[in-house]
């Protein structure tokens, strides 16, 4: 029952084809040093760049200047362009687009401009636009066809088991009427973006043709239209040979074409057409089998014709939701899916309704058997009641998005949730970057070669880790891969020091462990990096000992000594310009040093620098994909050890 109950859901409803905000530039509750030049959207599915839009809104309600939106290299990237320079101070992203399967996505989300403001991360939220109206669309879509191909279905049983004369007629007519109302509706969401109103404009209505959902809202009209006309004629199976385009094109928009192609239409195609036909031809026999027993006819034979055909009705159901199971449902974490979630919830809300569904459907059918028994009975007539009501919750959840997988392979890293600390480390011949943020680790690894890297696949090299903080156990970090060497992981900081044990492994260069302290929370720094690179240019002359390897199993390297000036130096590092993407407090040390991590993604460059009380650089450890470097630096004077404690070679 249960299995039945899920795989009934999922061919119908293709809430799993809406697109998924990934990640943003400026990113979610992020903060920018100065005036982005552009506002860049990434989803996990193409979207209609002519049909979305965004605004750019500050705090105080003043709607900045931003150009046309538009696809950036691939069809799930939009950007505009910023046409004005923004003020320090929060600012709020307000986006619509128009996704694959037809909806359309609203959400909104903040950044701030000034690189020392900080923001508590409430996000944004995303929902379809005119959502309810879609599920209430959809179900009246659905109810039409079931008249329709249900009705017709009914009708042939009934002329199979009774001779009557007069019986009520199957509503087609009535069905295809319902149907049109529902594809129209449908039709003027998509013109309109997700508005009524605007959908069914001139402009907004010609505009269909240029979208593949416009296309299928159009061919679903069109067939309800064509059917509509053939039973007013008397061409009724002509008319349901019509109807065959609705869920064939149900399938088309439908998830499971997205993951399975052909096959994810047929499952989907076949399973509507069946659902329809169960709901529709159950009326039309109930409806028949009143009348006859007004008449006092015995309406057994066709209640039990019904009955017959409705099991092979249900062996086909299960088959094809199965099927579409597989290929969508999140089998690694179902239970997850089904408590944690709002689309879990009303799931289960429908489970319990198809579990009614079979129980009535049972009891129906046991009295059935009995010869004496009046037809059909009311079990019959509350099965017909709680089908309906499993429908318009199917339609209901078509607005909402289930989870994805645990294990699925994200198309991108995610973004920063709120500040971040970016820290590198080195194991072997691997360089790793690890961005710790609120909940969540990402690290992204890098060997030495980058132009083999981009050859290789995503399996030749892998990550395992756990984390660890004061007062409590390790917790295993479930790693998710999002990208070549990128890996994503669920984390809860603990307030003071985690440690974040990583294990790489890789086919061609050697790995290893590292381990990298993350200070929680992450305090901005980017004032005091400033201060220190303005520090660096006066000094005059200091000593460099430096060393660097590229496998730290054989040590930092061979010491090199060097005499240098504070502009020579800040030259060679990626830091001179008091700049870096992330900057944050990272430890504190006797005699008022301070060590601070500066972060630069893009780069994949990660650098530890401790200074004194005085800004001066004291030691230096740089990890990029190629190398780690340590530098410690010595300075003439009488305080050229001031703060400096000794460390091991």
């Amino acid at each position: 029952m249960l299995a039945f109950a899920i795989t009934m859901l999922v061919p119908v409803s293709p809430a799993a084809a809406h697109a998924t905000l990934l990640f943003t530039s400026p990113a979610v509750d992020g903060a920018v040093p100065e005036s982005p030049r552009v506002v860049q959207l990434v989803f996990d599915q193409p979207v209609e760049a002519s049909r979305s839009s965004l605004r750019v809104v500050s705090s105080q309600g003043e709607v900045a200047r931003v150009g046309r939106v538009q696809t950036a290299g691939e069809s799930s990237v939009l950007r505009a362009r910023v046409m004005e320079r923004l003020a320090p101070g929060a600012y709020r992203v307000q986006w619509q687009v128009v996704a694959s399967d037809g909806d359309t996505m609203v959400g909104d989300f903040r950044f701030v401009v000034g690189s020392d403001a900080g923001l508590a991360s409430e996000g944004g939220g995303t929902a379809i636009r005119g959502g309810w109206a879609v599920g209430a669309f959809r179900w009246l879509l659905v109810l039409g066809l079931a008249l329709c191909l249900g009705g017709l279905a009914g009708a042939r049983i009934v002329r199979r088991t009774s001779s009557a004369v007069g019986l009520p007629r199957p509503l087609v007519k009535s069905g295809a009427g319902v149907g049109l109302v529902a594809a129209l509706g449908l039709a003027a969401l998509v013109a309109g973006a997700g508005s009524l109103k605007a959908g069914i404009a001139p402009a907004s209505v010609a505009g269909l043709v240029e979208s593949a959902p416009g296309l299928v809202a159009l061919v679903q009209t069109a067939a309800f239209a064509s059917a509509l006309g053939a039973f007013a004629v008397g061409w009724g199976r002509a008319g349901g040979v019509v109807l065959l385009a609705v869920p064939v094109a149900e399938g088309i928009r439908g998830h499971p074409q997205a993951q399975a192609g052909a096959l994810g239409v047929v499952l989907v195609a076949v399973h509507l057409a069946v659902v329809a036909v169960w709901i529709g031809a159950l009326l039309h026999v109930i409806r028949v089998s009143i009348a006859l027993r007004r008449r006092q006819v015995p309406s057994a034979p066709v209640v039990g014709g019904y009955a017959r055909m409705a099991l092979g009705l249900f062996l086909v159901v299960f088959a094809t939701g199965t099927v579409a199971a597989l290929v969508v449902l999140p089998l690694d974490d179902l239970s997850g899916a089904l408590l944690d979630t709002t689309y879990g919830r009303w799931l289960l809300v429908k489970v319990g309704l198809v579990a009614a569904v079979v129980v009535l459907a049972g009891w129906a059918r046991r009295h059935l058997r009995r010869p004496d028994a009046a037809q059909p009975a009311s079990s019959a007539r509350g099965e017909l009641a709680v089908l309906a009501a499993v429908t318009a919750v199917s339609s209901a959840l078509t607005v909402l998005a289930p989870s994805a997988s645990a294990d699925l392979t994200l198309a991108f890293p995610p973004p920063d949730a709120g500040p971040a600390i970016a820290l590198g480390a080195r194991a072997g011949y691997v360089g790793i970057g690890v961005s710790a943020s609120q909940g969540q680790v990402v690290v992204r690894l890098a060997t030495p070669n980058t132009a083999d890297t981009k050859e290789r696949s995503q399996d030749a090299i892998d990550l395992t880790g756990n984390l660890t903080g004061d007062d409590r156990d390790a917790q295993e970090l479930e790693f998710r891969r999002c990208g070549l060497g990128c890996f994503a992981a669920p984390a809860s900081w603990v307030k003071g020091e985690n440690v974040v044990t990583l294990r790489v492994e890789d086919e061609q260069w050697d790995g290893g462990r590292a381990a990298v302290q993350v200070a929680w929370p992450p305090r901005p720094e980017d004032q005091r990096l400033a201060a220190v690179v303005a520090k660096m240019r006066k000094v005059k002359h200091f000593t460099l000992h430096e060393q660097t390897t590229s496998d730290t199993a054989t040590g930092l390297g061979p010491r090199k000594r060097l005499r240098l000036t504070g502009e020579e130096y800040l030259a060679v590092g990626p830091f001179g310009s008091g700049r870096a993407a992330t900057v944050t407090h990272y430890q504190v040390h006797r005699g008022g040093e301070v060590t601070l991590a500066l972060g630069y993604p893009a780069e994949s460059i990660y650098v530890l620098l401790t200074v004194d009380r005085h800004n001066r650089i004291k030691r230096e450890v740089l990890t990029s994909g190629r190398h780690l470097i340590t530098r410690r630096l010595t300075y003439d004077g009488p305080d050229s050890h001031e703060g400096h404690h000794h460390e091991p070679d």
